[in-house]
């Protein structure tokens, strides 16, 4: 129907429901009734335009397949993966945009049909994107009207790569080939991931193969003589793990996951321990219980270093310190006097390092003595020869006047 014939029809019904107001209002209200139509006429063909341009909100319509997620194997496609299916009104332009955790990407603005249409991303698109959850945003255009729509995937890439536990803070050789692994992985299921161990400074390479477990975690241990030798050494080991190609059509090696860990395979040395500032071989309570400490103790950075004094009474072990590398004052309480006693007092310092290598030296030890209490009233009594009356010279002589 043309524009010309809807105005008409529209002019006509506004006509019809006008003209009983004209009719109830003649007289000195026919003029009313005329303006009526009027403003009822022009409300008409406001109306009207405003319809003739209401736009379609699109419609984002995602695959089963990518609702539960895209998987690596889907997400390194050569030819690129079918994500959603969008749909807008006829005629109208939709602009097509994703947003990940690690980046974002447009696609080329299409016009819409009216019926759905495939919406495809390559593996450059997906790696771009990042793993993690992906927001699909269309936005559709008419005219000067606007109607825009999201939706969401997760999104997997590639392997992923997770220290193992406790080796954060470096690996020991007992964690490193330990059954819990010095790091997990999680790639398809069924998959073949191969993980790669790889020293810093000139070490050696150690290749490792599991089967992915889909969401489950795989455990990957090292084995006693993967470390030391011609194989890992102590420092910085690079992990990169990659899923193999797979039987999904057209199905590529996934770009790699990675990580990295310190392997720390060696016990530390006894730490530094020395008598506190200002504290000799005899030491007071004001000695013992200043802020410098009784004793300094130096150890590795984020050892747990700890300080055991052992009394004539009793043994105090203070909480361990984290070692900072620099001297760090030890000090007691009053409590810790009363435990330990007067007397001879013998100081021991261990530490464990950050890696968890318990040290296996000899502990660091010295010794002072604690003296806490007051002393006794000196003795006093008359020099040689003087009585209760003094002479200059009793006063004078050299075996004193007292």
């Amino acid at each position: 129907m043309r524009l010309s014939s809807i105005r008409r029809l529209t002019f006509r019904i506004f006509s019809f429901s006008t003209a009983g107001i004209a009719r109830s209002r003649a007289g000195a209200h026919g003029r009313y009734g005329r303006r009526r139509f009027a403003a009822s006429r022009l409300g008409g063909e406001a109306l009207e335009s405003r319809a003739m341009l209401s736009i379609t909100p699109p419609m984002i319509t995602l695959p089963a397949i990518v609702t539960d997620g895209i998987s690596i194997s889907e997400s390194n496609r050569t030819a690129g993966f079918k994500v959603a299916d969008v749909k807008g009104g006829s005629g109208d332009t939709l602009f097509i945009n994703f947003y990940g955790a690690d980046g974002s990407t447009g696609l080329a603005s299409i016009v819409a049909n009216g019926t759905d249409q495939p919406v495809t991303l390559t593996r450059a698109d997906f790696l771009q994107l990042g793993d993690g959850t992906v927001t699909i945003q269309v936005l559709a255009l008419k005219g000067s009207e606007s109607s825009l729509q999201n939706s969401t995937f997760v999104l997997d890439t590639k392997v992923d790569v997770a220290l193992g536990s406790g080796v954060a803070n470096g690996a020991t050789q007992g964690e490193a080939t330990a059954a819990s692994g010095v790091v997990t992985v999680k790639g398809d299921l069924g998959a073949t991931i191969d993980v790669v161990f790889t020293s810093a400074g000139g070490g050696g390479s150690v290749t490792k193969t599991v089967i992915g477990l889909g969401s489950a975690p795989v455990n990957v241990s090292l084995d006693p003589g993967d470390v030391g030798g011609t194989g890992l050494i102590d420092g910085t080991v690079t992990v990169s793990a990659t899923q193999a190609a797979t039987a999904v059509p057209l199905a590529q090696e996934s770009a790699p996951g990675t990580n990295s860990f310190r392997l720390d395979t060696v016990a530390p040395a006894a730490p530094g321990l020395a008598l506190g500032p200002g504290v000799s071989g005899v030491v007071s309570t004001s000695e013992a219980t200043q802020a410098g400490g009784v004793v300094t103790v130096m150890g590795d950075v984020g050892a747990a270093i700890v300080v055991t004094f052992t009394g004539t009474g009793g043994t105090v072990t203070k909480p361990p310190l984290t070692g900072t590398g620099s001297a760090q004052a030890v000090v007691l309480t009053s409590g810790d006097l009363t435990t330990l006693g007067q007397g001879l007092v013998t100081v021991t310092a261990t530490q464990t390092d950050a890696a968890g290598n318990p040290q296996t030296a000899p502990a660091a030890s010295i010794t002072f003595t604690l003296d806490t209490g007051a002393p006794l009233a000196p003795v006093l009594a008359l020099g040689p020869g003087v009585s209760g009356v003094v002479s200059t010279s009793e006063a004078t002589q050299a075996s004193g006047v007292v």
